[in-house]
């Protein structure tokens, strides 16, 4: 196992990228809290309650970027040089507050990426999606998706062109891209015509996602497949979100601090 000498990269301090590649020299390949992205706007309150809101749509979020991440760790689980950033902040987005949830009509996803996978010097960003049963989904020529041959309701939530792009603004030029959306909806499936080759993202149904992966791992250099690179891995993990503790709904924080 060879690792990428450690340097000075953009937006994180030398002690967290030193931080950082000690842990994956001491075997560690997974950060992050799967599912984390969407804890707060499904579990707290201070959101759930609030008139708009579709905390149901949150939750199912949550539990199909946890499924996710149990499909990405049994794909790695043979690839010891893989490493998983699960829920992470987008670079340049603006996060969870009063004016984007307005905006968004109670939902916000943009600011927020499901999945960052490293394989040596490869970088899968990903996202995982409830998707409806037994549909038909597409891409059209703007890269949108389209359920049923309609717009999806969900193309203004998510766009994944413009968040691969910041994504390569964002981390070192060492990287190499792909992206990927992911979805669990049952018996639903992607149809693959020209704008689905030409799409700078793969849309993916869960049935299909480790056939895509193989097919992409079997054409990354030797080279990759035997390197960590602990610069652009740490670069992912400082964007890390904090899962919201559900449990705060029933005690209250401030109460439990001061209980003696």
């Amino acid at each position: 196992m060879d690792f990428t000498p450690l340097k000075k990269v953009d937006h994180v301090k030398p002690e967290v990228v030193k931080k950082v590649g000690a842990m994956l020299k001491k075997g560690r390949r997974e950060f992050g809290s799967s599912g984390a992205n969407y804890t707060q706007q499904a579990f707290n309150n201070e959101w759930r309650k609030r008139e708009g809101s579709q905390h149901a749509l949150a939750a199912e979020i949550v539990e199909s970027e946890r499924e996710y991440t149990n499909i990405i760790k049994e794909w790695v689980a043979d690839k010891p040089n893989a490493v998983l950033v699960d829920s992470v902040y987008t670079p340049q987005t603006q996060k969870l507050n009063d004016l984007t949830f307005k905006d968004g009509k109670g939902f916000v996803g943009s600011c927020y990426t499901g999945h960052i996978l490293f394989i040596g010097n490869e970088v899968f960003v990903i996202d995982s999606l409830p998707f409806k049963k037994k549909k038909k989904y597409s891409l059209n020529t703007h890269e949108q998706i389209l359920q049923s041959g309609k717009e999806f309701e969900f193309t203004e939530m998510w766009n994944m062109p413009e968040k691969l792009d910041k994504w390569i603004e964002y981390l070192d030029d060492d990287a190499l891209f792909t992206a990927i959306v992911g979805f669990t909806g049952q018996e639903a499936y992607t149809e693959r015509y020209n704008t689905w080759f030409e799409a700078s993202y793969r849309l993916l149904e869960q049935d299909r996602y480790i056939e895509f992966l193989d097919a992409k791992y079997e054409v990354i250099d030797d080279e990759n497949k035997n390197l960590i690179n602990p610069n652009i891995v740490a670069q992912a993990v400082v964007r890390a979100v904090k899962p919201y503790d559900k449990y705060l709904n029933v005690f209250d924080e401030n109460a439990l601090k001061n209980f003696k």
